[in-house]
């Protein structure tokens, strides 16, 4: 499932955790794992269960004919006509080979400090410069940042990325533009909020994964409270300009900049920006309505979850805000996305504003009932992690 084409041979190896045992620890299994090694330097490991752990480009000389070969043939291919899983997998393949030729050989979720936060402890067992001046970025010693971004001697992926929140290069930025990165997007993100430019701040920041935005690792949450205290200055002027339009009764005016502010912010400002819109729905029941463009997006929507195509279906919803703020209808199919791609938390909040929007909802009873099935479900599933 993971291969280009059938024709590739993946070769196999079990790894017992009696002569792994440190892989194991860092891959928590208590059982062994499994690599299969494609010819082109591909690298899945997978538990004995079939769970995959962990994906990385690794070629040595051996592998580089089949890896330039591979790049020439799949590096921009999209796939578009396989089925949703398998195209999913090799766009993944694809991302890690684009990943590797760019130079990111730094497994982050690797380094145990970094992901705790002990930055300071981090810096100790880094040599690369440009990751070694974010990490001072996120202590907040702008200065040394700065000085160690331009006495680096490396050219890679994070020189690019500190280049980009550090001195706002302009061409770093552009460069990190042309691959539809997590990382990168984050980076870019921080990059153009820090400018000033919330438009494509908000791109960025939309583009990102919900695995990314959601992740444990303190690094990455860091550097979206980076994203965030960037943006702060702006997001109070547009709740400010939000507030005026509502209390001179311009209440669809209120309501897009409502969303825009909604869309950039963290879970506890939404939660307020629900309960202002909450109270703007009261006033005006009829802005509640689904006007005739979001209805289209939410019908596609609606079919493409019963064909299972969850992700689309999402993104469908997600249109039918844009052109109708707020919707509530919106929130629900979003919820239902989520709990059908098993992101609970999204799904619990999601529809948690559905609720609060549509206070006399006719389904509200299903609705909660659906909130606690997804809480159960996210204590399972946490729960499973932590043991």
């Amino acid at each position: 499932m993971w291969k280009f084409v059938p024709e590739e041979k993946v070769v196999i190896t079990y790894f017992p955790c009696s002569i792994a045992e440190e892989s194991c620890k860092r891959l928590k299994v208590s059982d062994g794992f499994f690599k299969a090694y494609f010819p082109d330097g591909f690298v899945l490991t997978i538990s004995s269960s079939g769970e995959v752990l962990e994906h990385y480009y690794l070629p040595s000389e051996q592998h580089k004919k089949a890896l330039d070969k591979n790049y020439e043939l799949y590096g921009k291919a999209d796939f578009e006509n396989l089925p949703e899983e398998l195209k999913k997998r090799l766009k993944t393949r694809i991302k890690d080979m684009r990943k590797f030729l760019k130079g990111e050989t730094i497994d982050i979720f690797s380094i145990e400090e970094l992901n705790k936060g002990q930055y300071k402890e981090a810096l100790k067992k880094i040599d690369n410069s440009g990751l070694k001046s974010i990490l001072y970025f996120l202590l907040g010693e702008n200065e040394i940042a700065k000085e160690t971004i331009l006495k680096a001697k490396e050219s890679d992926i994070w020189f690019k990325r500190a280049s980009a929140i550090i001195l706002l290069d302009k061409d770093a930025l552009k460069e990190l533009s042309e691959d539809d990165d997590d990382m990168d997007n984050l980076i870019i993100a921080i990059a153009y909020a820090k400018t000033g430019d919330i438009e494509s701040s908000r791109k960025a920041y939309e583009r990102i994964s919900n695995k990314l935005l959601r992740s444990k690792s303190a690094f990455i949450q860091d550097l979206i409270k980076a994203f965030e205290a960037s943006l702060t200055p702006y997001l109070a002027k547009d709740l400010d300009r939000a507030y005026s339009f509502e209390k001179a009764n311009k209440l669809s005016e209120a309501l897009k900049i409502y969303q825009a502010v909604f869309n950039l912010s963290n879970i506890s400002e939404r939660k307020k920006i629900i309960s202002r819109v909450s109270s703007i729905f009261k006033k005006e029941p009829k802005l509640r309505e689904l006007p005739e463009e979001a209805r289209k997006h939410i019908v596609v929507a609606s079919m493409l979850f019963e064909r299972k195509r969850f992700k689309e279906s999402l993104e469908e919803c997600k249109k039918a805000l844009h052109v109708a703020p707020f919707t509530p209808i919106a929130f629900k199919g979003i919820a239902k996305c989520y709990g059908a791609l098993e992101l609970y938390e999204q799904a619990i909040e999601n529809m948690s504003y559905y609720l609060e929007l549509s206070p006399d909802a006719q389904d509200a009873r299903e609705c909660k009932d659906d909130i606690y099935r997804w809480e159960f479900l996210l204590k399972e599933k946490t729960g499973s992690k932590s043991s």
